[in-house]
């Protein structure tokens, strides 16, 4: 879904892990890296990292992936030579 308010964020995502109730992961995806960072500088993200530090059980898992290219299974299956 749209982020309200944010510049350049395309979308946030979160889901529970079926296997251990209670962890969560979140998928953000921006614009750009440098949106990202962007949204790092704000008072926001700092307010926001606060309070998660007081409801979690430890500090969050964070990995950002830098993504060249996207494409769809169909293009995937034709680079692939995989015949559809």
């Amino acid at each position: 879904m749209p982020r309200r308010g944010q510049r350049k964020g395309v979308s946030y995502q979160i889901g529970e892990d079926i296997e251990t109730p209670n962890r969560f992961t979140i998928v953000e995806r921006w614009a750009s890296l440098e949106a990202q960072y962007n949204h790092f500088r704000t008072p926001e993200f700092g307010k926001m990292m606060g309070a998660l530090g007081n409801i979690l059980a430890g500090p969050p898992e964070v990995s950002i992936h830098d993504v060249a290219s996207t494409m769809t299974l169909e293009e995937a299956l034709a680079a692939a030579g995989v015949g559809g």
